[in-house]
């Protein structure tokens, strides 16, 4: 009995080895493998749900003083033509007189018209794209100023180098030729139209002014179908508040319609020189000079290269990269090696095709500075949460001076409670 009893308790002692043996082999099967290394394509795939393409699109209210002979330069003219009847050399004919009062004036159209005290009003509609990243799970976003709110006068010059393209200036001359023809009744010379049409271009670059700005933003993620079909079916966003773009800090923040979002992790200190630099983004870039198509499907990109610059200007540091920016990239995030977010991208070096780019840092809006004040203790939940990140955009010296928070539930009053309640608490 007691040898069979000892092979029995062998027989169970290997038992026990052999399902020791087996769980460990089970447990090393089953765990997971280590983690890549966080190389600039991993980075871009985890950084891209985030990473969203903004659309803004800019209702602008332009006049410019009505043209007019000024009653110096009319008092001449009628000397001129007055003479010129009393010679004999211009029939006493109104409709004589009226073309060759045209002909003097087109051959020197500085010297015989003006702004009148009367202007004339047009709308004109711009769009811009760019590129932003979100930065907290509510739907705040970050990107650069010059994206989503440029200066009247950014409006102008772009207005502006839209007459200087060959199809606006063709359109210009034609229109000119028809407006002589109309008065008149003759038809101006090529010379004429090239006197006439430099001095109008002249005068449009002097006395045209942007009298109001209204904006919409519709933003995207993944590979977005951009243009008309963004504005029907993309996410709407509202401007919260704006620097002044470059060469002041250009960063803005921005508030999607919408609950819940993926945020980015920011880097805890600012780049340093020769570390990883990732950018992501959503370039629309055209051939040379030509625009950008406006219906078109644009992906998410990455291009990766090294911090190679340090500048300090205007108060602030703007950080240089030689990964290869692309108009559309403005306002994407700028990602370390471990895909942490080191910096916004605010403008580039180059052309179309591509060129180095700078960065601002996100340190003032750095999460990890931020320490609530005055005791404040914030609800724990999706709602606390809301409060603080609405606390840390406030005071990160951004321009946020009010936002807005989701309380829950169908009893607001019970969920805010009483003077002992959750918000009583809240100071900071």
């Amino acid at each position: 009995m007691l040898k069979v009893f000892r092979r029995l308790a062998i027989a169970g002692l290997l038992l026990v080895v052999i399902l020791d043996v087996a769980f460990g082999v089970a447990v090393r099967e089953t765990r997971k493998p280590p983690l890549p290394p966080m190389t600039p394509e991993r980075a871009y795939e985890v950084a891209r749900p985030a990473t969203t393409l903004i659309q803004a699109e800019f209702d602008v209210g332009l006049s410019i003083p009505d043209v007019v002979v000024p009653p110096g330069p009319g008092q001449r003219l009628h000397d001129q033509l007055q003479q010129m009847i009393y010679d004999r050399t211009l029939a006493y004919d109104t409709a004589a007189i009226n073309r060759q009062a045209m002909k003097i004036i087109l051959s020197d159209p500085a010297t015989y018209l003006g702004p009148a005290d009367t202007r004339a009003k047009e709308d004109e509609q711009l769009y811009s794209s760019g590129t932003g990243f979100f930065v907290t799970e509510s739907g705040f976003l970050v990107t650069a100023a010059h994206v989503v709110a440029p200066t009247k006068s950014d409006l102008l010059s772009e207005i502006l180098n839209f007459d200087t393209h060959p199809q606006a200036i063709k359109q210009l001359r034609q229109d000119l030729s028809d407006w002589v023809r109309g008065q008149v009744g003759i038809s101006p010379s090529d010379a004429e139209i090239d006197t006439l049409s430099a001095w109008y271009q002249g005068y449009v670059n002097s006395h045209l002014s942007v009298d109001s700005v209204a904006s919409k933003f519709y933003i995207g993620t993944g590979t977005v179908h951009a243009g008309t079909d963004l504005v029907s079916h993309g996410v709407r966003a509202s401007l919260i508040a704006s620097d002044e773009p470059f060469p002041k800090r250009d960063l803005a923040v921005l508030k999607a319609d919408m609950t819940a979002a993926p945020a980015l992790t920011l880097a805890p200190t600012e780049p340093t020189v020769k570390q990883v630099a990732t950018i992501v983004g959503y370039p629309r870039g055209a051939h040379l000079d030509e625009p950008a198509q406006f219906d078109a499907t644009v992906p998410a990109v990455y291009s990766s290269g090294r911090v190679w610059d340090v500048r300090a200007d205007n108060g602030f540091k703007a950080f240089g990269t030689d990964a290869i920016v692309h108009p559309g990239n403005s306002g994407g995030p700028v990602l370390d090696a471990q895909g942490r977010v080191v910096g916004v991208l605010s403008y580039g070096q180059g052309s179309a095709e591509g060129g180095r780019g700078y960065f601002i840092s996100v340190d003032s809006i750095r999460a990890e500075r931020y320490v609530p004040a005055n005791g404040a203790q914030y609800p724990r939940g999706r709602y606390g949460d809301s409060l603080q990140q609405a606390a840390q955009l406030v005071k990160s010296d951004v321009g946020v001076e009010i936002a807005f928070a989701d309380v829950g539930g169908w009893d607001t009053h019970v969920n805010q409670g009483g003077p002992q309640g959750q918000l009583a608490t809240v100071a900071g």
